[in-house]
């Protein structure tokens, strides 16, 4: 595997992850999902392409540059960027989502030296901080709605759920069982 192909495909990578920050920061987009698969995804390929023209028009000379554009480095390139992506995108949901793993260590590391109890750290949590943010989450992403008080599963949330049953049986899991 040549090197260029490794700095080539973390490059991009790397640019997509600093614009990714760079836009939450700014001004979050209403759908998640949405901007990832446009940041990581499009926008990527539109930049490729565009250096490609140039490169082909003559217009883009850069001496150092010049075995990236081969046809088999740059596809390798983009192959390691969009399996980079697609494992950050689908990573995404569980690292924004409160984990209720992650508050404990952060609870019980506040009480250092002392430690916390268990009815103490259960004193944090409640309904609220656990279920209501994941019902906003799954409206958000149009994977449910509310109507009149009721959460149900949209077209797309339908979909998805049948693709999840379908794997987990595929794999002799049981619902609820992990």
């Amino acid at each position: 595997m040549s090197f260029s192909i490794l700095i080539t495909g973390f490059l991009i990578f790397i640019i997509s992850l600093c614009i990714h920050v760079a836009v939450w920061r700014w001004r979050r987009p209403r759908n998640d999902a949405l901007g990832l698969l446009f940041i990581f995804l499009v926008f990527p390929i539109l930049m490729i392409l565009v250096a490609i023209v140039q490169r082909t028009s003559g217009i883009f000379c850069c001496s150092a540059l010049k075995d990236v554009f081969l046809p088999p480095i740059l596809a390798s390139s983009i192959f390691l960027h969009l399996a980079l992506s697609a494992a950050y995108i689908m990573s995404y949901p569980a690292s924004q989502a409160v984990c209720p793993s992650l508050t404990i260590l952060l609870i019980v590391a506040r009480a250092i030296p002392c430690g916390c109890t268990q009815e103490e750290i259960q004193g944090y949590f409640n309904n609220s901080m656990l279920l209501d943010t994941r019902f906003q989450d799954l409206i958000d992403a149009k994977l449910a709605k509310e109507v009149d008080g009721s959460l149900s599963l949209t077209t797309r949330g339908i979909i998805i759920t049948r693709c999840f049953v379908f794997y987990r049986r595929l794999l002799g899991l049981q619902i609820g069982e992990g």
